[in-house]
């Protein structure tokens, strides 16, 4: 009878040793989540007061839709020459030595009519 009481005991202790680490993975698991939806919430609410603030200023009769798709073309247009630069950088092939860009070889700019033999 002991033995029986001990073995389930034993397994009790186990089972709730199970119990204990699936409630802080769950407990874990939904503070992630709670964070991932204040996340997702706050970016709602951003683009929600941008739409609700274009909505009044095109009630006023401005019209600012062209300016806006415009400047995100010139932020995409910014990024890619960024990226461009930066690879730039890293590609010796690439760059131009002073003969080749129009530069003597003290870093004086030449012109058609300089160092010509005669």
């Amino acid at each position: 009878m002991k033995e029986k009481i001990l073995v389930q005991s034993g397994k009790l202790k186990e089972l709730e040793a199970r119990l204990a680490s699936e409630l802080a993975k769950a407990k874990s698991d939904t503070e992630k989540a709670k964070a991932n939806a204040d996340a997702f919430v706050a970016i709602y609410r951003a683009d929600a007061e941008a739409a609700q603030t274009l909505e009044k200023i095109h009630a006023r009769g401005f019209d600012l839709t062209e300016e806006i798709k415009g400047a995100k073309e010139l932020e995409t247009d910014t990024e890619a020459l960024a990226s461009d630069d930066n690879d730039d950088d890293d590609d010796d092939e690439g760059r131009k030595s002073g003969s080749e860009s129009g530069e003597g070889p003290d870093g004086e700019e030449n012109t058609p009519g300089d160092n010509q033999e005669t």
